[in-house]
């Protein structure tokens, strides 16, 4: 399959707001919860999104690097994976413009699925996520 014909899917069925934080790039030395599976989004230098959708902390970055919980969706894409492969998980959401690539890759690269997402949702998952300068109690 061809990229641009990838399926446009519900962002929050994979990747509720609420299971989703992120970390300055500094702090990806530091491990993450063994549920958790690294997300990073990338926006395009020409993005109309950037100033839009990125929280105050990360104003003027291309990259906004986090982690979400695992749920049940995301293990149904990532099944049969190795424990190597389960540990190096990854989502990659890459801007083009008028939607976003959502990439999921296990960590041995054996399992690859790709959709598109709306702009909107990836605005709904970035405000309702929890960031390093925001706190909730």
């Amino acid at each position: 399959m061809k990229l641009k014909d990838a399926p446009f899917i519900a962002l929050n069925a994979l990747m509720p707001a609420n299971q989703f934080r992120t970390v300055y790039m500094e702090d990806l030395i530091v491990p993450h919860g063994r549920s958790e599976i690294k997300v990073q989004i990338e926006f395009s230098r020409e993005s109309s999104q950037l100033g839009k959708y990125v929280p105050d902390c990360y104003k003027g970055m291309m990259y906004v690097y986090g982690y979400i919980k695992s749920n049940a969706e995301l293990e149904k894409l990532f099944s049969n994976g190795s424990e190597t492969a389960d540990k190096n998980r990854r989502i990659d959401l890459y801007d083009w413009n008028d939607r976003f690539l959502m990439v999921l890759q296990s960590g041995d690269r054996a399992t690859e699925h790709a959709f598109f997402v709306k702009p909107e949702e990836v605005k709904a998952l970035m405000d309702g996520g929890l960031h390093p300068n925001k706190k909730s109690y």
